[in-house]
C-alpha cells in the first residue's frame, strides 16, 4: 500500500467556502495546511519511501526496475506487500508494514456490507447485510432482489482508490486517484448497480524525503518544495586539500564529483616543498609545476631590492640572479 504519504482529496476541497484557491494552488495550500476542510486517507511518514528507479545500486547488488532500495535491500517499490491494510515504509533496517486499521478495503464479497481494515492487518470488518427491511442478499448477482416501493435498494456508496504517484519523481506532491459511486435503480424487483467514476488529485508529503539530484558536486539531497536539492560539497574538506596551496585547484565536475587539478600558477619561495636557506631567494622566481612549487629558471628583473637572509643586509639583483651589493644601510 502506498500509505507512507500524506493524501488529500483535492476535489472535495474544492467545495469549501468562496474564495479558496484554485485547484493547483488549493492542493499545495492542502500541503502544509489550510482553514478549509479536505478529506484525508492513509498515514503520513517522517521518512516517506522513495520512488523505484531502474538499475539502481544496493549495497553490493544493482535492483531490476521495479524495485527500490531500502536498508541496502532491493525490495519491491515503495516496499508495497500488496496489503491494502498495511502503511508500507522504508526504516532503517528495512521495509516496515504497519498496521492501518479503520482503512477502507474490499474483501470481494458483497453480501457482509462494506469493508474496512481490522487490527489483525486484514480486511476483516464489515458493516453487515447491505439489503435492509423484505430485500435479500444475491452474492451471485453481488446485489439485492426484492426491491418494491415498500423496500428501496439501498442507499448509494462510495469508494475511493489508493493515490496514484507512478511514473513521478520521488519529490513530486500531487498525484490522482479515482472516487467510484455506486448507485441503485430498482428494475423488475432487482437493484440493478450503476457505476459513476471521478478522477481527482490527491497529495503525499515528500518535504525532507531522501532523493538524488543526479548531480554529484551535492551532497544530502533532500525534497525542497517539490523538487530534489542538494548542499554544494566543500571539496577542499573533502578531499583534505589547503586551499591556500596555489599549485592545486579544487573543482568538481557534476558527473564525477570533486577533482583536485594542478595549476602553472606563480608561488613564492615559502611554497617550495622542502624550504632551504637560499641567499638569492629574492632574486629568483617560482612556479608551480606538476602541482608542485618548484624554482623557475626566470629571474627578476636586475636593480630589484632584495635581502640576504643570513647577513640580513641588502643589496639588488644583478642579471645573474644573485643578491649583490649588500649593505646594512641599504635596508633601511
Amino acid at each position: 500500500m502506498r500509505g507512507q504519504f500524506i493524501e488529500f482529496n483535492v476535489s472535495a476541497a474544492l467545495g469549501c467556502t468562496v474564495g479558496c484557491l484554485a485547484r493547483l494552488g488549493l492542493a499545495l495550500a492542502l500541503l502544509f495546511g489550510t482553514s478549509c476542510s479536505a478529506d484525508r486517507s492513509g498515514l503520513g511518514s517522517e521518512d516517506p519511501t522513495q520512488q523505484p528507479e531502474p538499475q539502481v545500486q544496493c549495497g553490493s547488488s544493482v535492483c531490476a526496475a521495479g524495485q527500490m532500495c531500502c536498508a541496502e535491500q532491493c525490495v519491491a517499490a515503495r516496499c508495497d506487500d500488496g496489503n491494502p491494510c498495511t502503511v508500507d515504509i522504508c526504516g532503517v533496517t528495512g521495509c516496515i508494514h504497519a498496521v492501518s486499521e479503520g482503512t477502507r478495503c474490499n474483501d470481494g464479497l458483497f453480501c457482509n456490507g462494506v469493508d474496512s481494515c481490522g487490527s489483525d492487518g486484514n480486511c476483516s470488518v464489515h458493516n453487515g447485510d447491505p439489503c435492509v427491511g423484505n430485500l435479500t442478499c444475491d452474492e451471485g448477482l453481488g446485489t439485492c432482489v426484492g426491491c418494491d416501493e415498500t423496500s428501496p435498494c439501498p442507499e448509494a456508496s462510495e469508494e475511493v482508490s489508493e493515490c496514484d504517484f507512478s511514473g513521478l519523481g520521488v519529490c513530486e506532491q500531487i498525484g490522482s486517484r479515482t472516487r467510484t459511486t455506486t448507485t441503485y435503480a430498482c428494475v423488475d424487483r432487482v437493484c440493478i448497480p450503476s457505476e459513476s467514476q471521478q478522477n481527482e488529485a490527491c497529495i503525499r508529503r515528500t518535504e525532507d524525503a531522501a532523493c538524488d539530484d543526479g548531480n554529484a558536486c551535492t551532497r544530502d539531497d533532500k525534497c525542497k518544495d517539490g523538487a530534489c536539492t542538494g548542499t554544494l560539497r566543500e571539496c577542499a574538506a573533502d578531499l583534505q586539500v589547503d586551499p591556500s596551496d596555489p599549485c592545486v585547484d579544487v573543482a568538481c565536475d557534476p558527473g564525477s564529483g570533486c577533482l583536485v587539478k594542478p595549476t602553472e600558477n606563480r608561488c613564492e619561495y615559502q611554497d617550495l616543498p622542502v624550504e632551504s636557506l637560499n641567499r638569492d631567494r629574492d632574486c629568483r622566481t617560482y612556479q608551480c609545476r606538476d602541482g608542485v612549487c618548484q624554482e623557475h629558471p626566470a629571474r627578476q628583473p636586475a636593480g630589484t631590492v632584495c635581502q640576504d637572509p643570513v647577513s640580513l643586509q641588502c643589496g639588488t639583483c644583478n642579471p645573474g640572479g644573485v643578491c649583490s651589493g649588500l649593505d646594512a644601510e641599504a635596508c633601511s
